[in-house]
């Protein structure tokens, strides 16, 4: 027993435990007394950043039934760095039944599938918002919505948009078209009634044919719209799967306020035949709309599309998991026609090829583009809209080296910060300098990333130039959770240099953390433990408007996120900010 002892003492003896982050202050005299910092359990709080702030507090899983998020429009931080008591809401129940109506001789007393989602505007400028979805039953039990209740004078009213689900032909949503209500929810309210189309819906009828004249079978028609001037394009109508005939017949959700564009689309997979569109169709609907396939359009041609790469060791090999995708535009043949696209994507396998069956006649054949996206990780970079020629033996495409950014990340101090993840992104005056098609590609390329090792050395590829505009990124630091050191985000600009395969960034300091803490409650003023707070700078100025040719109208900042924390057992969150 006493040897066993006396080893058990050795071997403890020779553990080594790590020291601890030691602490900062001892009491408020060590820290910056003059920017009213206080000292409290061996950190300095206070001495926040400058403002405005506005904040995001979300209820923990557990508290989802009895707890809604909130929006805090303007969260002051005093000096001294304790926010004091964030509440949590109350939810309040909203429940209705959805109700098909439908024009005779339409059945649609039937249950149908769909799903509600619910959102709200922001607060503040290019904050979050409120953002939900689920399923539900037209013609069935009553669907609840458990929302954050609308407050009179500062928040904006609820959107419900009801979808019916598609999931091909005999489909919800052949049956009755999305419909969108607006309205306030101060209160839980039961027994309401939301109508699911109308006895009255505008008709569109018309035809899915080729240039001759015959019918076209296995085509998903729909209409695509807009609710309002300001929002983005989505369906609007039933849907229509086409027999032999090519027939169709639409039902438009009501009360659009602008024309709506027709589109046909095969639905059945591996499906290669074109896609049609009719702009210009009044919301108030219309009869013999066609929707025609150009002629000489020709044959299917198997088309082999190689795309390669410089490796690292200099060599041009073969690029596998390359997002390839093939696009073609056939313009209408007369004003007021419809006109034709194909839009095909594959990914390249282990000798970097892709594979497509494309037309070869002369409407389409010199139309088609290959864009590429690489995976993340390659040194390769994008091209966008090359010509390709379907059927022919194309060279292969080498694409371009994408630029490194090296730097090595320290702290305030000046040591190496490790473990922290860096992550590239386009900026916001990137994405807007180019147009909308070309803002879908930029932002659908993957962020480039990595993490640092103890030397807090860093590299990430970028992508110099895209669709002809320089680049413009933000360099994204998020230090380890047991770092001292806030997220902190630069920007960076590519210079102008086509030579340029890698960039010495200057050492980035990241800058000193201000501490700042607050309690999370519900509305009685119960701690809530793993609740999280997300604190956001918001953008006051709008100079970048100024500078980019595609800024959306209303030119929305969005709100920078500078921290984010959960809750304690005891409900407090703690938060680092960049100074």
């Amino acid at each position: 027993m006493r040897l066993a002892l006396a080893l058990l003492l050795l071997a403890s003896a020779c553990i080594d435990v790590p020291d601890g982050p030691a602490p900062e202050c001892k009491s408020t005299s060590d820290c910056d007394r003059a920017a009213g910092e206080v000292c409290e359990d061996g950190t300095c709080w206070g001495n926040p950043p400058p403002g405005p702030f506005a904040a995001l507090v979300s209820p923990p899983t557990e508290h989802l039934d009895d707890l809604v998020s909130r929006e805090i429009q303007d969260l002051p931080i005093p000096d001294f760095g304790w926010i004091g008591d964030i509440s949590l809401d109350e939810p309040v129940n909203y429940s209705a039944t959805l109700r098909a109506v439908c024009p005779p001789p339409i059945d649609c007393t039937a249950k149908l599938t769909a799903s509600i989602r619910v959102s709200r505007p922001s607060l503040f400028a290019g904050g979050p918002g409120f953002r939900g979805e689920q399923t539900a039953q037209i013609n069935g039990d009553a669907a609840s919505l458990v929302v954050p209740r609308t407050r009179t004078g500062t928040d904006q009213p609820y959107t419900i948009t009801v979808v019916p689900e598609d999931n091909g032909p005999g489909s919800s949503a052949e049956v009755v078209p999305p419909m969108r209500f607006i309205f306030e929810i101060p209160d839980s309210s039961a027994n309401n009634v939301l109508d699911i189309g109308a006895n009255d819906l505008p008709q569109i009828d018309g035809t899915v044919q080729t240039a001759a004249g015959v019918g076209l079978a296995k085509y998903r028609v729909v209409a695509v719209g807009r609710w309002d001037a300001a929002s983005a394009p989505t369906e609007v109508s039933t849907v229509f799967y086409t027999g032999s005939d090519g027939k169709f017949t639409l039902h438009l959700s009501p009360d659009l306020p602008l024309n709506v564009e027709l589109v046909a689309r095969p639905y059945e997979k591996d499906d290669t035949r074109p896609t049609f569109h009719l702009g210009g169709v009044a919301p108030t609907g219309g009869i013999n709309k066609l929707l025609v396939e150009p002629a000489l359009l020709g044959k299917e041609v198997k088309t082999d599309v190689q795309i390669t790469g410089v490796a690292d060791t200099g060599e041009v090999v073969p690029l596998v998991g390359a997002h390839v995708l093939v696009t073609a535009v056939v313009p209408p043949v007369q004003q007021g026609a419809s006109f034709t696209t194909i839009d095909f994507d594959a990914i390249t396998g282990d000798n970097g090829i892709a594979s497509f069956l494309l037309r070869d006649g002369s409407a389409i054949s010199g139309a088609f583009k290959v864009s590429v996206i690489p995976p993340a990780s390659s040194l390769s970079g994008v091209v966008f809209e090359q010509p390709l020629r379907p059927g022919a033996t194309n060279e292969p495409i080498l694409l371009p080296n994408r630029v490194a950014l090296r730097g090595i990340a320290l702290d305030i101090n000046g040591d190496p910060l490790a473990q922290a993840s860096v992550t590239a992104r386009p900026s916001l005056r990137f994405q807007w300098s180019l147009p909308e098609a070309q803002q879908a590609f930029l932002t659908a390329i993957p962020a480039a990333t990595t993490v640092t090792p103890d030397t807090g050395e860093f590299v990430v590829f970028v992508d110099p130039v895209v669709a002809e505009i320089w680049g413009f990124y933000d360099l994204t630091f998020e230090p380890s959770s047991t770092s001292r050191s806030p997220t902190y985000v630069m920007s960076v600009e590519i210079p102008r240099n086509t030579t340029l395969k890698s960039i010495s960034m200057p050492d980035v300091v990241v800058p000193d953390a201000a501490f700042v803490h607050g309690r999370i409650t519900d509305p009685g003023g119960n701690t809530i433990a793993g609740a999280e707070l997300k604190l956001f700078h918001v953008e006051t100025g709008t100079d970048l408007c100024a500078l980019v040719p595609h800024a959306p109208a209303s030119c929305p900042i969005p709100a920078a996120l500078l921290g984010r924390g959960a809750a304690d057992k005891d409900g407090v969150v703690e938060l680092r900010l960049p100074r």
